[in-house]
């Protein structure tokens, strides 16, 4: 419980620093190189309650706003622990599946990360790939 509230309290943080009074930091917490701020939001998806997952919807709808965001989100290293974040939470009809849609929505507007969104296959831990269309568990 302790650890989950320490979570939620840095990712609160994460978010303040990219709020409507923070615009001006979205794109150097992605693009610059000097900080990974989206594979631990991505992992804060995977909370199963509390504000920690809410927060980090609301900080990776942020993120996605700059057109200089979506290629490192949507293409980057972190993509697929983001996009597959996304779609568990919106699979699982948690209470925040619409700020996750929003949020691929976002992504979606850079035309090169649309296949990236609907080709994202996911599959249990150690089981061999499957392809998209084979997947009933990806958007397509």
């Amino acid at each position: 419980m302790r650890r989950e509230k320490k979570s939620a309290a840095a990712t609160k943080r994460v978010y303040e620093l990219c709020d409507v009074g923070h615009k001006q930091n979205r794109v150097p917490m992605v693009c610059s190189g000097k900080w990974d701020v989206l594979t631990p939001l991505a992992l804060c998806l995977t909370q199963e309650s509390g504000d920690g997952r809410h927060l980090a919807c609301l900080a990776l709808n942020n993120l996605s706003i700059p057109t200089e965001n979506k290629r490192v989100m949507a293409l980057g290293p972190a993509a697929s622990d983001v996009i597959g974040g996304l779609c568990k939470v919106i699979q699982e009809d948690k209470q925040e599946s619409y700020l996750c849609c929003i949020c691929l929505m976002n992504l979606s507007f850079l035309e090169a990360s649309i296949t990236s969104i609907l080709a994202h296959s996911p599959v249990p831990e150690g089981s061999a790939p499957v392809p998209a269309l084979e997947n009933s568990n990806s958007l397509l």
